[in-house]
Parts: C-alpha cells; sequence; structure tokens
C-alpha cells in the first residue's frame, strides 16, 4: 500500500470531464436564452438541468481538493504555487455558482425576460471563470511530463465523488 506521499492519482478522465463542463456551460447559456418569457415549465426544467450540473462540476471539484491536491503538495519538485493558483481559481468558479444559486430560482419561479437575461450573464460569467480555470488545468498538470499519472491504476477523481453520493 502505498503512502500519503506516494499516493497515485488517475486523471485520465479529466479531460473527457472537463470536455463535459465545457459543453454543459455553453448549452446552459443557449438554452436558457431561448426560453420565451413566461414558460415557466421549460425554465423548470432548465433549472433542473442546471442544478444537475452544479452537483457535477461541485463533486469533481472536491474530488480534486481531496484527492489531487495533496498528494502533488507532497511532491518536492513540484511548486506550490500550481496548486494553490488551482485551489484559488476554484474558488472563483465556486462564487460564480453562488451568483447563480440566486439567479436560477429568481428566473425559474416566472421566466421573465429580465430574470432570463441576468441569468445568461451569470452564466456567461460563470463559463469565462471554468474555462481559464479549465484550461489552465490541464495546460499545467495534465501535459507536464511525468506530473501526473495517466495510465497506472489508481482511484480517479469521479470514482471518489461517485462512490460519495451513492452512499
Amino acid at each position: 500500500m502505498k503512502g500519503r506521499n506516494e499516493m497515485s492519482v488517475n486523471t485520465q478522465d479529466m479531460e473527457i470531464v472537463h470536455r463535459a463542463f465545457r459543453r454543459e456551460s455553453r448549452l446552459m447559456m443557449e438554452l436558457v436564452a431561448a426560453v420565451a418569457p413566461g414558460d415557466t415549465a421549460r425554465a423548470k426544467v432548465i433549472a433542473d438541468h442546471f442544478r444537475d450540473y452544479r452537483l457535477g462540476l461541485k463533486n469533481h471539484h472536491e474530488g480534486e481538493d481531496e484527492l489531487l491536491w495533496p498528494p502533488l503538495l507532497s511532491r518536492v519538485d513540484l511548486e506550490a504555487d500550481i496548486v494553490l493558483r488551482m485551489e484559488a481559481q476554484h474558488e472563483r468558479v465556486a462564487a460564480t455558482l453562488t451568483r447563480l444559486d440566486a439567479a436560477v430560482p429568481a428566473w425559474e419561479a416566472t421566466a421573465r425576460a429580465d430574470e432570463r437575461d441576468t441569468l445568461v450573464a451569470a452564466l456567461a460569467d460563470h463559463r469565462a471563470v471554468l474555462l481559464e480555470h479549465l484550461d489552465d488545468e490541464e495546460a499545467t498538470l495534465c501535459s507536464a511530463p511525468g506530473l501526473m499519472e495517466t495510465s497506472k491504476p489508481g482511484r480517479n477523481t469521479s470514482d471518489a465523488r461517485t462512490e460519495e453520493v451513492q452512499r
């Protein structure tokens, strides 16, 4: 059994998961923008989808926070500022989600055009912050030779979060 400092994390799925978050964050803006004013039935469907998206993103980032950053921080050859930058980006993404947590129910309740437009703007802000983070994470962590494990078996961030959701 590997000790904490030798723990391997399989991040092979990271780019696939990131691709899904990129797609869903774009689609969310498009779907909300296309809802006719007053169509609360459609607004509810999309709001429910947002809540699923939000849960998935939350679980993904918590998985990284718990399984990825500690072993990377323990490596002598890794600059701690990389991990600290990723954690700060997670906080900025979380701040955009907090804004969305207020905007989604407000729009869902009435599906008014002004709430829709506010929500689309908040979704655009969220997506910009998210893409900056995902791009940086992949460029810095996934493509650096020897930094991330991509072929050996091990727990990955989605496995751990899926196990928690199933409990």
